[in-house]
This record gives C-alpha cells, structure tokens and sequence, in this order.
C-alpha cells in the first residue's frame, strides 16, 4: 500500500513538473512588449539647420551637430521588454544612442572620448518634408531642424550583383565623398537603402579566434585604441569607436578621418542584424591574412549551422585553398571567391585559379576574384585591357565560376565595360550611392 501511494505521488509530482515546463515554456514563447515612440524617421542623412527665435535658418550648419547628421532605426530588447530605438552620429566622435528608462524609450547622445559629455535628445514630428529635434547640453538647449536627403535608389543591369565595397563609406583615395567609416553599420545600411543588394566587409581574427570587421590588424589605424587585434579579446574590441578609414592594410599614411564616427561591430552582430533583411542579396566577407586554423575556427563560430538559404547569402573571398576547402566544409552552400590581388594571377597561375582549364580537378572554390579596377589601368589603351578583362570573363563562366570584379568605381570605365558586353557577376563599388545613381541614370538613359 505505501508503494501505490509513493509511485502515485511520483507519478503526481513528475506530471505536475512537466505541467509547469509546458506553462514556462508557452510564457517564455510569448512576444515581448512593444514600444516605439520614435517619429517616422527615415534610414539616411540629414543637413541640420538652427532655428533660432522660432526662424529656421537655411544654412547647413549648427555649432553642436555641424553640418549633417546620420540616422538609422534600430531594435533591442532590455529586460524582457522589445523597443525600437535609434542607433546615429555627428561630427566625429559623436553617437546617438537609445535605452529605456522607467518603460519609456529615452534617446541621448554621447561623446566618446568624454564618457561624461553627454546630452538628452527629443524628437518632436516636424511638417512632412523635416525632423524637428531638441538637444540638451547641460545646461543648454538647442532647436534643430533635420532636412533629409532624398535619393534615388539605385539601378543596375541584371548581368550584375553590385556590392558596395565595405559599405557606402569614406574610402579614400578612390572616394572621398562619403560620410561613414568603412565597415560600421552606417555604411551597410546606407548601402542597402540606396538599392546596393549587399556589401562587402572585412574581416580579422581576435585573440579568442572570433570575427571582428577591420580591414587592418592594427586597430590604431582606425581608432585611438593602439592595440593589435590578435592581443585582444572580441568582447575588449566589439564596440570601440571608428573614427577614421583606410585603403591599405597596415598603411597607417593611407587612413583618414570619416566625417561621422561609428562603433565597429563584430561578424556576428552583422550576420544577425542582415542575414534575414529583404533588401540584401549577398554578405561579401573578405578574410583577411592570419592564421589558416585560426580564420576556420572564426568560420565555424559565425557560420556552422547556418541555414542553406542564409549560406547562399554569403560570398567568401580568400587567397588560399585551405581556407577555401575548410570553409566548403563549414558552409557548403555559399560561394567562395580565391582572390588574385592584381587580377592577372588567374593568366599566370591557371592551374590555382581556372584548374579545369588546364585539365585539372576542380578545388573547393567556385568564384574568381580579381582586381578589376588594375586590370583595367595596366595599359593607356583601355581597349588591351577590356580585351584581357573579357577572355578572362569568358573563361570563368565557361568552367561554371562565378567572377567578382573589384574595385570598379570609375564611370567611364564601367560604360566601356557594358558596351563590351563584358558584366562581372559581382562588381565591388567605391562610388556613393548618389554618384552610382547618378551613373546608371545616364547610363539608362543613353541606351533608350
């Protein structure tokens, strides 16, 4: 008799346990509150202009923001509690920033190099065409009005997938127009907003073999933290300040100051925010040198498991094979690029590049990268180069490889490739997305 009543009251206690998991279980799956109290703020840029004793002046310009400001929506989720928020920046060193306060959303900006400079931000729904804002400083207050800068979206041919090359960004030399610093969320969501379908970013390996996007291995070329990435942890680096940019790796003479600043993300953080956005066509990730064991163990962090339908999103571009077979391996479905940083090295090393042209097997890769924009200045005659650029073109797509042609920014150079017929399947672009707009435009135009 006490057995029967022990195993029943197991038999209760059990169900009873399984009971309160399902109840957890069902509470845990419910959405999280929502709050968005921000106004109808575009994704983009905005001039600023003083409103002083109720009169806006026409002037870009304010003494606190300078001439333009930079916003983007963003989504976080604080204490159980789901909100939409605003990620930003002016001038550099400057970023806006959201969190949430007593269950209200409050927005306010900071200066990074002063951890106690830091102000209130209210937006207030301006006409139709403006954003009003208010900023306090202290004991000061400023009233701003926001004007967007709208744009066309981008248009392109349908031979190619146009990559903005480390996002729409202040790259110089090749373009010294943009605003955000290479490889920062700004210049990814610019990219997608002006009609790019992806970006290209780049990538080094830290201290505890993670992802960070950085086209340098020293982070003093980018930041005021003078530090190598391969000395520090993700977690020490994820969210420094990015304040300048650079075209040359470990070339500290060829950074320069953005005009905005931006916090560097790491791979994950950008794979999670994009992977599933509507807008994006293809991630192009570009490993940088280290390690080959370290660069596959960063690689099977962010990308094992990956979804089939997300790995055809991605575009790997690497210089050795046994990077390319490793990340065959982790992420079956992508594309993976062997890249040639002169563009001839696909004549010169067939065997490496173009295996079944030389009755070879094929390897791990099934994309060609190339410098296209060297290729096309070896030689004044442009029609040498086009010729080179076109037998190359041919060939690839001949064997089944893709061709990732970079960095294309020149106009002129990119019409005489059209009218050559000659259409990489990827074209990495320096230009701004207003410059490329504009481009395309007249390019559509004269072909009416």
């Amino acid at each position: 008799m006490v057995s029967r009543v022990t195993n029943f009251l197991i038999f209760l206690s059990l169900s009873l346990l399984i009971l309160s998991c399902r109840i957890t279980k069902i509470t845990l799956l419910q959405p999280p509150p929502l709050i968005d109290n921000l106004p109808q703020i575009e994704t983009g840029y905005y001039t600023a202009h003083r409103i002083e004793d109720g009169k806006v002046n026409e002037e870009r310009g304010n003494n606190f923001l300078g001439e333009g400001i930079y916003f983007y929506r963003d989504e976080y989720l604080v204490d159980s509690i789901y909100f939409i928020g605003v990620h930003g920046a002016f001038l550099p060193n400057y970023y806006i920033k959201s969190r949430i306060v007593d269950s209200k959303v409050e927005h306010f900006w900071v200066n990074a190099d002063k951890s106690s400079d830091r102000g209130v931000i209210i937006f207030e729904r301006g006409n139709s065409k403006h954003q009003m804002l208010t900023l306090y400083k202290e004991n000061e207050k400023q009233e701003v009005e926001l004007r967007y800068i709208f744009h066309e979206p981008l248009k392109k041919t349908d031979e190619e997938v146009l990559i903005a090359h480390r996002g729409t960004c202040y790259q110089p030399p090749f373009n010294d127009e943009g605003i955000y610093p290479a490889n920062t969320i700004p210049a990814f969501e610019s990219a997608l907003h002006s009609g790019y379908e992806g970006f290209e970013l780049d990538v080094r390996v830290t201290k505890d073999k993670r992802f960070i996007l950085s086209h340098d291995v020293d982070l003093g070329v980018i930041s005021s933290i003078n530090s190598n990435i391969n000395t520090m942890n993700l977690d020490e680096i994820v969210g420094i300040l990015v304040t300048a940019s650079t075209t040359i790796p470990e070339r500290r003479i060829a950074s320069a100051n953005a005009l905005i600043a931006a916090n560097l993300p790491s791979l994950k953080q950008v794979l999670d925010k994009y992977i599933d956005d509507p807008r994006l066509k293809t991630i192009t990730v570009d490993i940088k040198p280290d390690p080959e064991d370290d660069i596959l163990l960063a690689a099977e962090y962010d990308f094992k498991g990956m979804s089939e339908e997300n790995q055809k999103k991605i575009l790997f571009l690497t210089r050795t094979q046994k990077v390319a077979k490793g990340l065959r391996d982790i992420a079956p479905y992508s594309t993976i690029g062997l890249e040639g940083s002169k563009g001839i090295e696909v004549f010169d090393e067939p065997e490496k590049y173009l295996p079944e042209a030389v009755k070879l097997p094929r390897l791990s890769h099934n994309a060609i990268s190339l410098n296209a924009r060297l290729m096309l200045t070896r030689f004044d005659d442009h029609e040498e180069s086009i010729y080179d650029m076109k037998r190359l073109v041919e060939i690839a797509h001949h064997f089944n490889y893709k061709v990732v042609g970079w960095t294309v920014s020149d106009e002129d150079r990119m019409n005489k490739l059209r009218e050559a017929n000659v259409f990489s399947d990827y074209v990495l672009s320096d230009a701004p997305f207003y410059k490329w707009a504009l481009q395309e435009m007249k390019y559509y135009e004269q072909k009416k």
